[in-house]
């Protein structure tokens, strides 16, 4: 939770995805997908999602896009709960995005099962870290 970064699958750190650097994330797209993913997301009784990111965690999801962003200035950055109907990452990514002023051609905003409306704004919980 203090923002450590581990990487466990190397990638060559370009737009292409190796056969190598595939990881099981979202089944259907994990081929043309790489994964992020932070410890938390529970609140205390760790029966409901709840976005429990520290300042350090978030300003290392931040350092991380802004690298993938630039050797892979098209990709599109999606939740996982975008996908499925699972509460992970415990929070709408889309709406943090926005607030972090990531690029909107790299947001991904489809939201098919109403995580938008389940966890509402992050940026109205004093977890942001400004950029």
């Amino acid at each position: 939770m203090d923002g450590t970064r581990h990487s466990f699958v190397k990638h060559d750190q370009d737009a292409e995805i190796d056969p190598w650097e595939i990881t099981n994330g979202v089944a259907g797209i994990n081929a043309i997908s790489r994964h992020l993913c932070y410890v938390g997301g529970l609140e205390a009784s760790r029966q409901k999602p709840e976005d429990t990111r520290t300042p350090e965690q978030l300003q290392t999801m931040l350092e991380i896009i802004s690298e993938v962003l630039s050797y892979a200035p098209k990709v599109k950055i999606v939740g996982h709960n975008q996908f499925a109907a699972k509460g992970c990452p415990s929070f709408f990514a889309p709406f943090w995005l926005e607030k972090m002023k990531v690029p909107e051609c790299n947001i991904e905003w489809q939201d098919p099962y109403g995580y938008a409306k389940f966890f509402g704004n992050p940026w109205k919980r004093n977890l942001l870290v400004k950029k």
